[in-house]
């Protein structure tokens, strides 16, 4: 079909209903009207949300999963009371206090949101202001009072970290609830206030539970805990409404020189990885299942593991390692099956003194990792992209699979900045880089496999401008949105780009007053909104505004389809 496109003029001439040309225009040309669509990209027009007056400014802030509404913390009513307030993210009334009226003192510490969406538990001193903290459930949507979670503590006692299982069930948490100044991990049900269970075995003189994971299925925890020796961790795992308490890492003791440090939980909830430090030098990568077992290197020579990743599909494990642990000896990219088998080196040969960083990625479809690395010229830190279970045929190595994204550089600056991100549909890299001009980060997007794909998203910068750390991607894997000092040095503001390139559009406050700045955003789940604060409305408030990331029409342009 062939495309016209009527402006206001033409359509007042053939659209007027008391026109008997109306009729005898359509039957002419036989044209079926389909639709009505925009042409000119809306200016932004940012709400503020957080309502007024503000007494103080916004601290954490975060949207939940339904794109409703919008969580955060402020000292908004008392300039000497941190409270809890939630708002529909499109704002048009004001924010609901999530609990009564705090006095001065007192504080809400942190929160967390509900994976459906429905409600919220927080930590606050509302019995002893600045001593106690106690876990509080309140619906999202507030309007009755919260209830306390946690039994009553003695005085001085206090809950610290706390989470929400997937399903909603359930609250784990960690305090000295039974004996002062002793950490340890408790569970409880959302159904159940006051009654909770702890979850961890005894701990040795001095011990404490350091930290804690809820396995994606919400059936069990793993938490890090010095149970054998003093300041020698161990991993374990029991199921999350207690019992029988799993540890799935070797005894950590002075004598064995074990200790636990990072763990994750695989996606599908099946396997632990954790790196196993020892005294002697040498970490090493495990996985537990059914049993434990090292998956990375033999340590023997005093090899390294520095971080690691697992794939979302639950089937690879992609770890940074120095094969001679300190001295300024090189960091190496490997991948190995996640149950364990034959390891495959990612890196590739590195150009001596070059060493890969720390910020790798492995692709939400797990088919690709993406890694910073001084490959080619030392000093000189480019973007590379590598399958992430290569299979290499007769004659090859690693490095013919290897893909670089970003620009060659050649000269004695430019550099790939730490912090990138990939597209949640895996298909394309966004970094910053200086690669136009020295100390100048700029933002750029490539496709994950492709050399020489990279198009600059920014746009056209200010002499000393530059994007910040802060980009996220929508979920729907079609817009970039970045904070920069893009106009103005110094004056951070907020701008979306289409990921595969184009025009940025300012989504703040235009222009940002002088000593204002975008301080931190957040995007909806459905990909339709920005959340950001700033203090754009009084220099050293700061605010929440809500912003549509879609166009909405500025000027009508019309579509008339024929035959």
């Amino acid at each position: 079909m062939r495309e016209i496109i009527l402006n206001r003029r033409f359509l007042s001439f053939v659209g007027n209903p008391a026109s008997g040309r109306v009729k005898e225009f359509i039957a002419a040309l036989g044209v079926m009207i389909l639709a009505l669509s925009v042409a000119v990209p809306a200016i932004a027009t940012p709400v503020k949300i957080s309502g007024t007056p503000m007494q103080g400014s916004v601290g954490v802030f975060a949207i939940d999963s339904t794109s409703s509404r919008t969580v955060y913390l402020a000292n908004q009513d008392n300039p000497a009371a941190v409270e809890l307030y939630s708002v529909p993210i499109e704002g048009g009334v004001s924010p609901t206090k999530l609990h009564p009226d705090l006095v001065s003192g007192q504080e809400v510490d942190s929160f967390a949101i509900s994976q459906d969406g429905s409600f919220v538990v927080f930590r606050a001193d509302f019995e002893t202001s600045g001593i106690q903290y106690n876990l509080y459930y309140v619906p999202i949507t507030g309007g009755v009072a919260p209830i306390k979670l946690n039994p009553d503590l003695a005085s001085n006692r206090s809950v610290q970290e706390f989470a929400i299982s997937q399903d909603g069930s359930w609250v784990v948490y960690i305090a000295d609830q039974d004996t002062d100044d002793v950490l340890e991990l408790y569970t409880i049900t959302i159904s159940s206030p006051g009654s909770s269970t702890r979850l961890n075995s005894g701990l040795a003189a001095g011990g404490k539970v350091e930290s804690f994971l809820i396995s994606n299925d919400s059936q069990y925890v793993v938490y890090l805990a010095d149970e054998a020796a003093d300041n020698h961790f161990e991993l374990n795992k029991v199921a999350i409404a207690g019992g029988i308490v799993t540890r799935v890492c070797p005894v950590a003791t002075p004598a064995t020189g074990y200790s636990v440090g990072a763990y994750k939980i695989s996606e599908n909830s099946s396997l632990i990885v954790y790196i196993l430090q020892r005294d002697s030098g040498g970490y090493v990568l495990y996985c537990y299942g059914t049993g434990y077992g090292r998956i990375s290197q033999d340590p023997a020579a005093g090899g390294h593991v520095s971080g690691f990743q697992l794939s979302a599909d639950s089937t690879h494990a992609v770890y940074r390692y120095q094969e001679t642990y300190g001295g300024g000896n090189p960091y190496s990219l490997y991948e190995v099956p996640i149950w364990g088998g034959d390891r495959t080196g990612l890196s590739g040969s590195l150009v001596p003194g070059g060493s890969v960083e720390a910020d790798f990625l492995i692709s939400p479809d797990s088919n690709r990792v993406v890694f910073r690395a001084d490959k080619e010229i030392d000093q000189i830190v480019e973007l590379y992209s590598v399958p992430t279970e290569p299979v290499l045929g007769p004659g090859e190595d690693i490095d013919d699979y290897i893909v670089q994204l970003s620009a060659e550089f050649t000269g004695n600056f430019g550099d790939v900045l730490d912090v990138f991100t990939i597209t949640p549909d895996s298909s394309r890299v966004v970094y910053r880089a200086d690669e136009a001009v020295d100390e100048v980060a700029e933002l750029y997007s490539a496709l994950i496999d492709q050399a020489n794909s990279r198009v600059k998203l920014s746009g056209t910068m200010q002499t000393k401008g530059a994007v910040s750390q802060f980009m996220e991607i929508t979920n729907d894997s079609q817009t970039v949105v970045f904070m920069a000092d893009k106009s103005t040095d110094q004056i951070f503001e907020l701008y979306g780009v289409p990921v595969t390139g184009g025009t940025p559009t300012r989504l703040s406050i235009d222009p940002m007053p002088p000593d204002s700045d975008v301080l931190g955003f957040s995007l909806s789940p459905n990909s339709l909104r920005v959340v950001y604060k700033a203090d754009q409305d009084s220099s050293g408030t700061d605010e929440l505004y809500s912003e549509s990331l879609a166009t909405s029409p500025e000027s009508s342009t019309y579509m008339l389809w024929t035959r």
